[in-house]
């Protein structure tokens, strides 16, 4: 949707444009914003996963697959406790295994939450029905 004459605004009739025409310049191909969204998320978030990308992006595993296999020179991986292989960013930061991480506040959708497929990095099982409600919501939490 691009803004109407107010530009803070979308008014009551939004407009559809392609993002092309909207910013008037030609977009990068598509493999090439994949791979750049891919980096994007795992200087945030790695080290991921490839079903951790899935649930961020929500871009098909396949697709996923194949920026990952020609990314594969410019990333590290790791394996996580349960045999996952995981991607990350060269030099990207990795605490020693045994540091504590410390209390944070996460308001209502942050992303700390949504970035991972399996969320018990982030929130411990015993609590995940408090925090990520049946219809969707993440409440905010410590």
């Amino acid at each position: 949707m691009a803004p109407g004459e107010v530009p803070w605004s979308f008014g009551r009739r939004p407009r559809f444009v392609a993002a092309a025409a909207w910013l008037g310049a030609e977009l990068a191909p598509e493999e090439e914003g994949l791979r750049h969204l891919i980096g994007r998320c795992l200087a945030a978030f790695g080290p991921a996963g490839r079903a951790d990308l899935r649930q961020f992006t929500r871009i098909r595993t396949s697709l996923l697959r194949a920026a990952l296999e020609q990314m594969t020179a410019d990333l590290v991986t790791f394996r996580d406790a349960r045999g996952r292989l995981l991607y990350d960013i060269p030099d990207g930061p990795l605490p020693p295994a045994d540091m504590p991480a410390p209390v944070r506040f996460l308001p209502m959708w942050d992303s700390m939450r949504l970035a991972y497929e399996d969320r018990s990095r982030v929130i411990p099982e015993p609590y995940r029905r408090e925090v990520i409600r049946a219809h969707g919501d993440f409440l905010a939490t410590f």
